[in-house]
């Protein structure tokens, strides 16, 4: 599966991960990378940046419980473009920054 969410939890936190799996029978689903959207403060005013969900744990695949997510959400693709920027380490191209000869 492994696609880009974002999941909504009842503590109010905005959890963008990899979705692996999804056991209904257990109501459990299998994520990794997880990254919390956080507001932080700059020069430039305020934005949203990305933190580690869980910061106590190696990378790997953490099951979270159904019981705690509220809503399994769609991110905007300059959202899942920075998620996935900044869990693999690779800048991604955008619009205009692509060299041509």
């Amino acid at each position: 599966m492994s696609e880009v969410k974002t999941l909504k939890m009842s503590s109010g936190e905005e959890v963008l991960c990899k979705i692996e799996e999804i056991d209904e029978d257990t109501r459990v689903f299998t994520i990794s990378s997880p990254m919390v959207l956080q507001i932080l403060q700059g020069p430039q005013g305020y934005g949203l940046g990305l933190i580690p969900w869980v910061h106590s744990t190696k990378r790997g695949n953490i099951e979270v419980s159904l019981n705690h997510v509220m809503a399994l959400i769609e991110p905007d693709k300059d959202v899942i473009d920075a998620y996935l920027s900044q869990t693999s380490g690779i800048q991604l191209a955008t619009t205009g920054s692509i060299l041509q000869g």
